[in-house]
């Protein structure tokens, strides 16, 4: 593990910085109790320099979902980060621009990806369900892959993403019909990507 200003092994533990914070998610460790993960930052202003240390081993749920560190910016089940701008309606017609670089060294079973929340109020709490979840996976390594059924391609900014929907059984919100889309890039991108409202839109068309 490298140095880093902030280190945390903690469990589902939280290391807020700038207009984000880091979570260490590690809802899935019951398949792997023996496994560990760590999250560290290394600048408290943004953009962040951040990374994640693990070892997960398969086991017979091969494909099962151990942990998902993550960086979160806005609205995440209640906790919110602060001066993020967010969230924003989608009829407003607003870019959300992103960009980030990153690295991954003995890749696995795994993926990179953008999980975006979508709810029916302004200020959603823990109790809040969603309506929908939308994840955009810029890369993905040993058959890692996204909930649901192909629905077809996109081209965005000269890449192709194959399009999926599926609902997600695993969380109270499938009661009131929450879907999950996911655009999943056919090549992996080490580089910055852009989230754009039209990318939203064209899914929802797709959708009708």
């Amino acid at each position: 593990m490298q140095a880093a200003l902030t280190t945390s092994c903690n469990d589902y533990a939280t290391i807020f910085a700038s207009k984000y914070y880091l979570f260490n998610n590690v809802w899935g460790q019951a398949d792997d109790p023996s496994g560990w993960e760590c999250i560290w930052n290394n600048n408290t202003s943004s953009p962040l320099s951040w990374g994640t240390d693990f070892n997960w081993h398969a086991g017979s749920n091969q494909y099962g979902v151990k942990a998902n560190p993550r960086v979160v910016c806005g609205w995440h089940w209640g906790t919110w980060s602060s001066g993020s701008g967010l969230p924003v309606r989608i009829w407003d017609n607003h870019n959300v621009n992103t960009g980030g670089y990153f690295s991954i060294s003995g890749a696995g079973v795994q993926d990179v990806a953008y999980d975006c929340w979508f709810h029916s109020i302004s200020n959603p709490t823990y109790a809040d369900n969603p309506t929908d979840e939308m994840m955009i996976w810029v890369a993905r390594y040993g058959g890692a892959g996204p909930i649901g059924t192909l629905q077809g391609t996109l081209t965005i900014g000269g890449s192709t993403w194959d399009v999926y929907r599926g609902p997600l059984k695993t969380l109270p919100a499938t009661s009131s019909g929450m879907s999950t889309p996911s655009f999943a890039r056919q090549t992996p991108r080490l580089g910055a990507s852009i989230l754009r409202t039209s990318s939203i839109m064209w899914f929802t068309q797709k959708a009708e």
